[in-house]
């Protein structure tokens, strides 16, 4: 959020943040519920095609439908975070968000008391349609306001408890999606509504929620912005000096218009921070997670794991999270998030490869079942770990005020595409070339970490003065002639000067 060493987050201001982020990372939920219930959904599907039509569905329509309800809520996701920025335009970041939860709060109810007692499973798949628009929303506009709210120093880890929180959603939807909870024919609507109660919570509390003092300042509000930063900070944190150094970073834009993309992909130093950002945001989707996630139970049946254990082994692979999230805050703490991110997606790159060899090799070695199984463990461990973890707290250290609106936006476009691709694709890419399946994310995957370890600059301790001026140096190496354009009087501005964060009086 700014240069500063000298500020500390106040207790208020750690639970403005958790509201925000917990809130939003339990619409997660929904990724899971239909897992572990979908013998449950099948019957509902089919018994609605007769409840219509007199007449059974067939396995192979009901696996379409089941598999388009599943996929919508990855489709819903991709239009979300195409209006990311229509919603950061909105003078109110607490109003953002309660229209994000009132998306989510109709989307249940579509989802699941519409669904039911109208028998109509479009109207579900329109009601995970609508919740993968409020999870699109929320998967980049709480990072923003978390970006606007926290001390730099802290950045990173405040960003950190949305992916924690989205994977204790995960285990808790695949939980409450078995059989002996909320998984039957009676009780299924009420699993399908659970998201709501996180939106429920968020609105209780709506009142009491400021407004973070970077929109006030763009608002020319110093007074108000004043205010809430010394709510959001310790009694010893230097608030004149934290403010200063916001003041210079909104100056960069002073019509409060977040930087257009063409500028970004013109300009070498705001390139490499889109470029930077949008390879840390790839890195889920380029080690298959939502496929995993979406069909865990599946994927899990075909590592040789009997059916009948297969969810609850689903239910470990989510709470894995509780055991990275562990190793993630001493890590994190003395070493910063870029290597947090290095290591876990080098874990999941690594299994991904041992996934790929003991399938190919388990039909004539069933002993080897074992080790798809733990590589698959991994692969989640891994992810959770590292790119899970921290990709939000890099992109708000990597980026400033003016360019994390647009490379927000449209990184997550990047995010949801892939997820999108993914949720289609992989039921019947795996059914077509078994463990093959992987080896792109694998290929991928080692990709993305070579990047990371050699384009992206370290931001732990570090200010956003001396983050940019390293991602100047990196630009001038690996766009030359573009870096020689940009020092064209014609080409200069506001955007191409990194040097602005610079307190003199430090």
């Amino acid at each position: 959020m700014a240069d500063d060493n000298r500020s500390e987050n106040s207790r208020f201001c750690v639970f403005f943040i958790l509201v925000i982020e917990i809130s939003i990372a339990f619409f997660a939920i929904n990724i899971s519920t239909l897992n572990t219930s979908s013998p449950t959904i099948r019957m509902f599907i089919n018994d609605s095609y007769v409840h219509r039509y007199d007449t059974a569905m067939g396995d192979e329509d009901i696996t379409f439908v089941l598999t388009l309800s599943q996929s919508m809520l990855m489709w819903g996701s991709l239009v979300g975070s195409f209006m990311v920025n229509s919603f950061l335009k909105i003078r109110s970041r607490k109003k953002s968000i309660l229209l994000i939860h009132m998306i989510n709060m109709i989307s249940a109810i579509l989802m699941g008391p519409t669904a039911k007692f109208a028998r109509s499973y479009e109207t579900l798949i329109v009601g995970r349609f609508l919740a993968g628009i409020a999870r699109g929303l929320g998967f980049a506009v709480p990072s923003v306001v978390t970006a606007e709210s926290s001390c730099r120093q802290k950045l990173g880890f405040f960003q950190s408890p949305y992916g924690i929180s989205v994977s204790l959603s995960l285990a808790l939807g695949a939980t409450l999606g078995l059989k002996q909870v909320l998984g039957t024919q009676e009780l299924w609507f009420w699993l399908v509504t659970t998201p709501a109660l996180s939106s429920i919570v968020y609105c209780c509390v709506y009142a009491w929620l400021p407004e973070t003092p970077v929109l006030l300042l763009r608002q020319g509000r110093y007074e108000e912005a004043k205010a809430v930063l010394k709510r959001f900070r310790t009694a010893e944190s230097d608030l004149e000096h934290e403010l200063r150094i916001l003041q210079r970073e909104i100056d960069l834009d002073p019509d409060m218009k977040p930087i257009p993309i063409a500028v970004i992909v013109r300009n070498p130093q705001l390139r490499l921070q889109f470029l930077s950002a949008a390879v840390i945001m790839s890195a889920q989707g380029c080690a298959g997670i939502q496929g995993i996630l979406l069909y865990s139970g599946y994927l899990l049946r075909q590592a040789g794991v009997a059916e009948d254990v297969a969810s609850i082994v689903t239910i470990g692979l989510y709470l894995q999270a509780v055991l990275a999230y562990t190793v993630y805050v001493p890590i994190e703490k003395k070493f910063g998030t870029k290597l947090v991110f290095l290591i876990g997606a080098s874990i999941s790159t690594a299994s991904i490869v041992i996934f790929i060899v003991s399938n190919i090799f388990q039909p004539f070695a069933p002993w080897l079942r074992y080790f798809s199984l733990v590589a698959l463990c991994t692969i989640i461990f891994g992810n959770r770990l590292g790119p899970q973890v921290t990709m939000h707290g890099l992109l708000a250290e990597l980026t400033t005020a003016a360019s994390r609106p647009t490379i927000a936006t449209y990184t997550g476009n990047i995010f949801w595409i892939n997820a999108a691709v993914i949720a289609i694709v992989m039921p019947y890419s795996v059914a077509a070339w078994n463990a093959y399946a992987y080896l792109p994310f694998a290929i991928l995957s080692l990709g993305i970490v070579t990047f990371v370890a050699a384009g992206v600059p370290d931001t732990y301790n570090r200010t956003t003065a001396q983050i940019q001026q390293s991602i100047t140096k990196k630009s001038s190496r690996m766009f030359p002639s573009s870096h020689q354009d940009s020092k064209n009087p014609s080409n200069t501005g506001y955007y191409s000067n990194p040097t602005f964060l610079v307190d003199q009086s430090t």
